[in-house]
Order: C-alpha cells, then structure tokens, then sequence
C-alpha cells in the first residue's frame, strides 16, 4: 500500500492535482474503536480520514450515511472484475457496497514441489489429495510417517479450522456476542482434527511456534482432552485398594505418544522488543510497535510502517 500511495501521487494524483496523505496507522482488530474517536472529534483524537479500511461492522457502525456507496462509483461491468466473495463482505444488507476491496487475502498452500514429487512417489499422495481438507489432514499423517516431519507450516492456523468446518458445510458457527459457538458440532469437529494433527506432528513445528500463545493453548487442551478420553475408556477394576498409579504430565505424555515434549514457554517474557530488527523474505524490518495481538513493522526503505 505504501508504493501504490507513492506511485499515485507522483502519477495520476500530481495530473489531477490529489494527493494521499497517510495520517494514522492501526491494526485489524482496533480499526473500528480507532475510527470511532476519530468520528467523535475532540482535541485529543486524530481527525477523521478521508478514506479508510476497515471491517463491514466498523462501517456499519460509523453509519450507512456516512459513507460512500462505491456500487454507485463503479459499473456492475467494472465490479465484475473483482471476486464476488470479497464485494459481498463489503456490502450492507440494503446492497450499498461500503467496503471496496482493496485490502483482502486469500489462503494459499505452497509445496516444495522437489519434496513433494519424491513423497508422492514413495506414497502415491498426489496434489489432488489437497483438494479438500480432509484429504490434506490425511496427507499430512501419511508424510509424517514417511518423513518423520511435519508437512506443512501453518501461518494462520484459526483460519484454516473455519475453512475446514465451512467445507463440512458448518454454517455459521458464530454466537451473538461473536464468539465461536462450541454447541456447533461440525465446527468443533474441525477444531479437533487440527488439535490432533498438531499434537502429533503432522502440522506444524511445534518446536520453532513455542512461542505462540495460541499454539500453546491448543497443546494444552489436547493434553486436557486426552487425559478425560483415557480415562474414560478405562473400565473401573474390582479390588480392595486403589489400582491407580499417579503418573507425572511427562510420563504420561511418553506412554500416548501423541504429544510432544516442548519446552518452556514464559508468556511475561516477550521473545522480541521494539526496535529489534527481523527478516521476511530476506528484507529487514524495525519492530515500530507491539501489542497483544498485533506487530507493526517498518520495512527497510519505507516510510510507514505495515
């Protein structure tokens, strides 16, 4: 986004005398109160932009009214051009399109393809194999097995629990207050089919994301959820004592085999700070900002920050 703001003022916005000026920053998840103080002036608060990105229930919040319907900007011809999941996000229940689609992602699976072709060899696992989620669970165990290692590197792995239950044909799996609905069974189907793949290996290295809260969480409800399962399928034995024997987490981690060890993981101690340096792709960023669930980077050479 950076370049494009550069690119349009030195071009399109110098020929027709506009030019993008980038007053605030923020992140997915505070867009919307950002945007809210701003729209309730004061003194203390950043004005409101002219333009802005946010969520569909951001928009809807600052007020229909407010905000320019873009399907009144664009022919339905020229709106063909853009994928109709993404305009549909944007727009309200009355049609008005408030959110234009610049900035959205889509979910991609890259392969080694080397890798993948000497594992398809030795296993018969093919790229049509990855065509749904449950065939890429299943290739996952099978690769484990082959290679003793996990298949595949997760960057967002919530996302691909709701693409797996909306697969299943989930539905919505949101409560009012917008949590996830745990009464919903195929949803929590999905959740343990990644829970499970995860805690064995199959999915994910478990070793480079220790310091992943979210990763840890997971790991920890495995465990909880296998011990209730465990003991559960044991039959009560008849005998005048207690047959029991305590074990510690650790043994009992090593007799499932399922889990594996990790080390220890403070969350009160931040594995990175601001102003530490990182590398993506081989370029170096300056951590600008943390927060609980967000980093913002500043790209070698860039003005603003991502």
């Amino acid at each position: 986004m950076d370049l494009l703001v550069q690119e349009f003022n030195r071009t399109v916005g110098q020929e027709r005398g506009v030019q993008v000026q980038v007053t605030g920053m923020s992140s997915a998840s505070q867009i919307g109160g950002y945007l809210k103080e701003a729209q309730s002036g004061g003194k203390d608060v950043q004005e409101m932009p002219d333009l802005f990105t946010c969520h569909i229930i951001d928009a809807l919040e600052l007020g229909e009214d407010n905000l320019v319907p873009w399907n009144e900007q664009f022919t339905p011809d020229e709106l063909s051009d853009f994928i109709p999941g993404f305009l549909s996000d944007g727009t309200a229940e009355d049609g008005r399109l408030l959110i234009f689609p610049v900035s959205k992602s889509t979910q991609l699976l890259m392969c080694n393809g080397s890798g993948f072709d000497r594992f398809s060899a030795a296993t018969g696992v093919g790229y049509e194999d990855l065509a749904t989620w449950e065939g890429f669970y299943d290739a996952a165990g099978r690769f484990y097995d082959w290679s003793d290692k996990p298949f595949c590197a997760l960057d967002y792995p919530i996302r691909a629990v709701e693409l797996n239950a909306l697969e299943r044909g989930s539905g919505d799996f949101y409560t009012e207050n917008g949590w996830y609905d745990t009464d919903n069974a195929v949803f929590k189907e999905s959740w343990m089919q990644f829970a499970r793949s995860l805690a064995q290996g199959h999915v994910v290295d478990p070793e480079k994301l220790d310091n992943d809260p979210f990763i840890q969480q997971v790991m920890r409800d495995v465990e909880a959820i296998s011990r209730e399962t465990t003991q559960a399928d044991q039959p009560e034995q008849p005998s005048s004592g207690d047959s029991r024997v305590p074990v510690s987490d650790e043994e009992y981690a090593a007799a499932r085999g399922t889990v594996r060890e990790r080390t220890s993981y403070d969350p009160t101690v931040p594995p990175y700070n601001v102003g530490d340096i990182v590398y993506l792709d081989d370029l170096a960023h300056r951590i600008t900002e943390l927060r609980d669930d967000t980093v913002q980077l500043l790209p070698t050479g860039m003005s603003y920050p991502i």
